[in-house]
């Protein structure tokens, strides 16, 4: 009963993900967005990140600590962080932990995301897109008088664990910002 009940709410959680990543749900690729985040309890694993395995290999070790609490399929709430001053220094690709951000009070958070404004963006495609998009980001803050203030985060809406084709991946980078 426990794996069916277990089934239902994965099922349930991927038909959302599939509401919520069409064009009715609201998604915008490639727009930014100023928004508003409370902050949000994390179970985080530090690791250094530049490939998949590497990052597959962490969420499997963050799984494994939950007692299967958290399923990696259909959760909408895995990403990793990239290290603000890679950020700032135009390094894209290689990041500095992996995470779920918790929606279960039951587990104890390694880390609380901070909450505040974030430029956001959601992206459709291979991850080689990053430096374009980042640089995107850094140009609206720019414009926009604001300053990196935290670790940006990049949430994996539909990644490898869902399919094998790059162009299928949605990504949702998240900056937080404050006013220079």
């Amino acid at each position: 009963e426990r794996k069916i009940a277990g089934l239902r709410r994965q099922q349930r959680d991927i038909q959302g993900r599939i509401k919520n990543l069409s064009p009715r749900g609201g998604v915008r690729f490639e727009e930014i967005r100023e928004e508003q985040f409370p902050e949000r309890p994390v179970l985080m694993l530090a690791g250094e990140i530049t490939r998949d395995e590497e990052f597959d290999f962490l969420i499997k070790r963050l799984s494994r600590r939950t007692e299967n609490t958290l399923y990696i399929l259909g959760n909408t709430y895995i990403g990793a962080t990239l290290p603000l001053e890679y950020l700032q220094n135009d390094i894209y690709n290689q990041f500095n932990s992996a995470f779920f951000i918790l929606n279960n009070r039951h587990i104890k958070p390694d880390f609380i995301l901070p909450g505040g404004t974030y430029l956001t963006m959601t992206y459709r495609g291979p991850y080689t897109q990053s430096k374009r998009l980042y640089g995107s980001l850094k140009e609206y803050a720019r414009e926009h008088g604001w300053v990196f203030s935290h670790d940006p985060i990049e949430l994996y809406r539909v990644d490898i664990n869902e399919t094998a084709d790059p162009q299928e991946f949605v990504t949702e980078i998240q900056a937080s910002v404050k006013e220079k």
